[in-house]
């Protein structure tokens, strides 16, 4: 399953040259995004929301039908390189953080209603992981036109992603669900949504926003303490006798004497022995050290206690 603590930082530096697909390559995507297929034929307005240095965006506009498409990400350089490379593809690509913003400030072409196709690659996942899925869910259902398209593509389960969508107060619902095959350096299939919008009202009034905000948390606790934990017991087995067998292998390398499940590790042992190798292609080891370091309160420790990798886990549900 998914897990709560890993996802991709948006806009990190490395995608700032060449390009960086994140979820599924575009070839695979766009297959889903065909306008008739779609119930389209032209004149269609699209948004790529954390379009990062994807060639989606470019992917979108060279799609007959498609009128105009607007890229935005919150990450100023990604955005830069991506309007230098490829200026030549009428795409308009704004430095924007969605996620954040006050939608009563915005300015065009990100107004009420804009878009008839809005399309998420990465960008939800980043959000549910940074606490501001309410916010970028709402951004999307204002920007929204009537009988307009979420596309949803993201490595979180379908059956949650459905169940965050679904929250009353929105005017859509999910059309339909997609297996995704995994771009060829991460190894993991992703899945795609069909959200349409149904209804004609956008605005999301203030009193409800604490209601989706609520929604969101209650919704991924239940889905990663009760439905898929990171930390079963059988998991937790399985990480005390490699954490002790590498413990000793530790003490014999340096010559220490300590060894076992009570010894410490150095945290680049402790991210082999906590994490799969799938896992760490979501979260690498120098998100690791920050995160870890954050949560033991700062410091600058070189090495991690089994105790504490657990509890480390055990509150990343």
């Amino acid at each position: 399953p998914a897990l709560a603590c890993l996802a991709p930082s948006m806009g990190r530096a490395s995608e700032k040259t060449g390009h960086f697909e994140w979820v599924s390559d575009p070839s695979a995507v766009m297959e889903y995004l065909n306008l008739a297929r779609l119930g389209w034929s032209h004149g269609v307005r699209a948004l790529d929301i954390g379009c990062g240095t994807s060639m989606l965006p470019i992917c979108l506009r060279q799609q007959q039908g498609i009128a105009s498409v607007v890229a935005i990400d919150r990450d100023a350089g990604c955005v830069a390189h991506m309007r230098s490379e490829h200026a030549a593809q009428r795409i308009e690509w704004l430095s924007h953080d969605i996620c954040h913003d006050d939608v009563d400030q915005w300015s065009p072409p990100l107004v009420e209603s804009a878009f008839d196709l809005v399309v998420d690659k990465g960008t939800l996942d980043c959000a549910l992981v940074e606490g501001s899925a309410a916010a970028l869910l709402l951004a999307v259902h204002w920007l929204l036109a009537t009988h307009g398209v979420y596309v949803i593509i993201s490595f979180r389960d379908v059956e949650l992603l459905r169940s965050i969508v679904g929250w009353e107060g929105f005017s859509w619902m999910v059309d339909d669900t997609y297996d995704l095959p995994p771009p060829a350096d991460v190894g993991r299939a992703g899945t795609l949504l069909i959200v349409r919008k149904r209804g004609h009202g956008t605005a999301i009034s203030a009193d409800k926003k604490p209601c989706l905000r609520q929604h969101v948390q209650v919704t991924t606790d239940w889905w990663y303490q009760q439905e898929h934990p990171l930390l079963t017991a059988e998991r937790r087995e399985d990480i005390c006798t490699a954490w002790t067998l590498r413990a000793m292998e530790h003490a014999q390398a340096t010559c220490h004497n300590s060894g076992g499940e009570t010894a410490a590790l150095p945290l680049s042992v402790a991210y082999e022995v906590l994490f799969t190798p799938l896992e760490r292609t979501e979260l690498s080891y120098e998100d690791f050290s920050l995160e870890i370091r954050a949560a033991l309160g700062g410091g600058d420790s070189k090495d991690l206690s089994l105790h504490s990798a657990l509890e480390f886990l055990r509150g990343a549900q």
